[in-house]
């Protein structure tokens, strides 16, 4: 397991434990962020991306209702860690998208808050969020 620094919303530093899983088949990467020391509830952050021409693209991003992992600065630091070892830009789901694709109003709110500061840029004419490798 890979260690994740990760800031929370009062600004203190925690340490969570990384692990990601491949499927070729999908080209889908699944991340997934366990409290450290592990928890004995098994439970974890959840993030999933799919590789879309030559960016990844978040398709899930889940807390799981768990404390533990609401509001502790994850997916920010997760996207970062993504960009910068994949070396490729990380998008959002459109608020609409083909296929039944979205970007849920809580995604949209993650996604705001990475742009304040200054870790993610909004191209309104695509209706995307983007971290890339220089925004790390």
């Amino acid at each position: 397991m890979t260690e994740l620094r990760c800031i929370d919303k009062e600004g203190s530093e925690r340490i969570y434990l990384l692990t990601c899983d491949y499927d070729p088949h999908k080209g889908e990467f699944d991340y997934r962020v366990y409290s450290n020391p592990l928890p004995s509830s098994g439970g974890f952050f959840e993030l999933s991306v799919k590789e879309v021409g030559d960016e990844l693209q978040v398709i899930s991003m889940n807390h799981n209702h768990m404390l533990e992992y609401k509001a502790k600065g994850i997916p920010d630091a997760l996207l970062l860690y993504i960009a910068k070892h994949s070396g490729k830009s990380v998008r959002s789901s459109p608020a609409w998208g083909k296929g039944g694709e979205f970007r849920s109003t809580d995604a949209t709110k993650v996604w705001d808050r990475l742009v304040a500061k200054n870790m993610a840029l909004y191209f309104e004419s695509e209706d995307l969020y983007r971290v890339s490798e220089k925004s790390s």
